[in-house]
């Protein structure tokens, strides 16, 4: 079943301090800001998201992108992400 607009959990209007915001996003942003660049290899070894797959940690983070609220640079193996 494909989801529609309102099942988004990222509206565009989202800013970095809206309570909206999932907690897994909140973390991604907040270890963001802490190491100014990550790449998914780093998420994964963070002690707060080892439980998170790694593709639910590149939807979160495309979804981030997506709005703004982080910076995708590089392709493939040689992506990193900066708030």
């Amino acid at each position: 079943m494909k989801k529609g607009p309102e099942d988004n959990p990222y509206p565009h209007s989202l800013r970095r301090d809206n309570p909206n915001l999932p907690p897994l996003a909140a973390i991604i942003l907040r270890l963001l800001e802490q190491r100014a660049r990550m790449t998914v290899t780093d998420f994964v070894r963070e002690y707060a998201l080892r439980h998170t797959t790694r593709s639910t940690l590149k939807l979160h983070l495309r979804r981030l992108v997506s709005t703004g609220l982080a910076r995708r640079h590089g392709r493939g193996k040689a992506t990193w992400y900066t708030p």
